[in-house]
Order: structure tokens, then sequence, then C-alpha cells
């Protein structure tokens, strides 16, 4: 156990002697330099190639179709864009809802008058035979 101990810490101080040495020897920002380019340099690269076949091809033509579809939905854009009224001028929907409104206020009219002839014909009914519900008790039948 104690050897272990005494191992481990002159493997420290000599690397914390070496560490010292290489930092008096040549610049920090030299050491900077060369630790990003050994980093820059440290990557691993694969390649592994497969035939092209209709299985390994559909992700480039689902691009290539998503790609046409995205330019066809720019030109639709534009077409909407240049076909639209200018600002200022009636569109449908805004004739729609004037005349939605026209007739609904016309309706409200109609079923208003309906309700005053109504409400007039049972005044005057009721004021042309006011003796019909009333019983007569002077008479002897």
């Amino acid at each position: 156990m104690l050897k272990n101990k005494t191992i481990s810490r002159g493997m420290t101080g000599a690397a914390l002697i070496l560490f010292v040495y290489a930092l008096s020897t040549e610049s920090l920002s030299v050491h900077l330099q060369n630790t990003r380019e050994l980093l820059a340099n440290a990557s691993v690269g694969v390649m592994v190639g497969v035939p092209p076949n209709p299985y390994n091809t559909i992700a480039q033509q689902l691009e290539a179709k998503q790609n046409e579809l995205s330019e066809r939905e720019q030109k639709l854009a534009e077409l909407e864009k240049s076909a639209a009224p200018a600002p200022g001028t009636s569109s449908s929907a805004n004739d729609f809802a004037t005349y939605s409104l026209g007739m609904s206020i016309l309706l409200f009219l109609l079923v208003a008058t309906n309700f005053y002839y109504d409400w007039r014909r049972a005044r005057r009914e009721i004021q042309k035979t006011p003796d019909q519900f009333a019983i007569n008790l002077n008479k002897r039948g």
C-alpha cells in the first residue's frame, strides 16, 4: 500500500516536472495552437458505400419531390398575391356579409310587422264583441 502511494507520488511529480519543462521551452500561444491542431485532426472519418437501388434512394426522391412542391407552393402564393383585389376594394366575403346583414334586417322587420298586425287584429276583435263572454243573469229561459 505504501509502495503504491510512493509510485503514484513519483509519477505525479515526474508529470509536473515535464509540464513545467514544456511550458518553459515554448510559449503558451504555441502550445495552444498545437492543441487546437491536434484536436482538429483528431476526428475519425469512415466512408461506407452501397450501390444505389430503389430502397436507398427513396429519401433523395422524397426530398426532390418536397423541393418541387415547395417551388409550386411559392408560385401559387405569388399568383394568389397578384390576383388579390387591391386594398380598399370590396371582396366577395365582404359583399356576402353586407347581403347577409341586409336580409337579416328585412326578416326582422317582416316578423315585427306580423306581430303588430296580429296584436291589432286581436284588439279589434275584443272591442267588437265585449259581451261574448258575459253571462246574462236577467234572462230566464
